[in-house]
């Protein structure tokens, strides 16, 4: 048997589980993130009971429910996806996708807004570019509606004029940034860009925390690895979804999902 060298982290609906965050926090989505995905690994403690696929393994916690679980026909719903970046590998971000798609038992998305890779805090132009191609190859396919988070005002607008697919939506982290700036808020109220808010860290799993949650599985692969020392890891990416029942306002789902590289 192939050795483990890729773990998924699935959370499914975190609503219907007990989630211990502390008051007042001001990474609350961060630790909201943490907590999951620790008590994902803490319910399967046994490796081995995770889905297997050669060197890559899934760890559950619990089914997902489907967004027609309540009778809600498809468009009765809104299925919205938040992308953490920590890769800009294109097939990445399409696993990503498919994994939100997976999650949610639909075959399209809403919206999907991702955040770049906390190693680009000054991105490159060409790099944006790179990345919004991928996410423009899957509108009309997987996914209606297409945004990006916390890209410098100018860069934004240099974005929005050079986009085949415009950027339907954009997010600011208000923590970084305290007012929104009004030439953005004018350009977006100009070209009929949703102007969001949001206050996720652009690390929302900051090495250390990831080094620490994976700390427990290391007894589990020495079982399989004599090679293996000290666990290190990376993440290649993070998602977010969220299923909003649109005629009632009401949050029905919400969950997340982890891919993560064991180096």
């Amino acid at each position: 048997m192939s050795h483990i060298r890729e773990v998924t982290i699935v959370s499914g609906n975190i609503l219907n589980k007990t989630v211990n965050l502390q008051k007042g926090t001001s990474n609350a989505s961060a630790e909201e993130l943490y907590e999951t995905l620790k008590s994902c690994l803490e319910s399967r403690k046994d490796l081995g009971t995770g889905t297997r696929n050669g060197n890559a393994i899934e760890v559950r916690n619990g089914e997902d429910v489907p967004v027609s679980g309540g009778g809600e026909e498809r468009s009765d719903v809104k299925v919205s996806l938040k992308l953490f970046l920590y890769s800009t590998d294109p097939k990445h971000i399409n696993e990503a996708i498919s994994r939100g798609l997976s999650q949610c038992s639909v075959d399209y998305l809403d919206t999907l807004v991702f955040s770049l890779p906390p190693s680009s805090e000054d991105p490159t132009f060409d790099t944006i570019q790179n990345l919004w191609k991928v996410l423009e190859e899957n509108v009309d396919k997987r996914v209606k509606m297409i945004g990006i988070c916390d890209l410098e005002t100018k860069l934004f607008m240099k974005l929005h004029k050079w986009a085949t697919i415009k950027p339907s939506i954009v997010q600011i982290n208000l923590s970084s940034c305290c007012v929104v700036p009004p030439e953005l808020s004018e350009f977006c109220k100009e070209n009929e860009v949703q102007l969001l808010t949001h206050s996720d860290p652009m690390d929302i799993l900051e090495s250390e925390k990831l080094q620490e949650l994976i700390k427990p599985m290391e007894a589990q692969l020495r079982k399989e690895d004599e090679n293996v020392n000290e666990l290190k890891v990376e993440a290649k990416w993070i998602i977010r979804y969220q299923i909003h029942l649109k005629t009632r306002g009401v949050l029905a789902s919400k969950g997340y999902a982890a891919s993560l590289v064991l180096l």
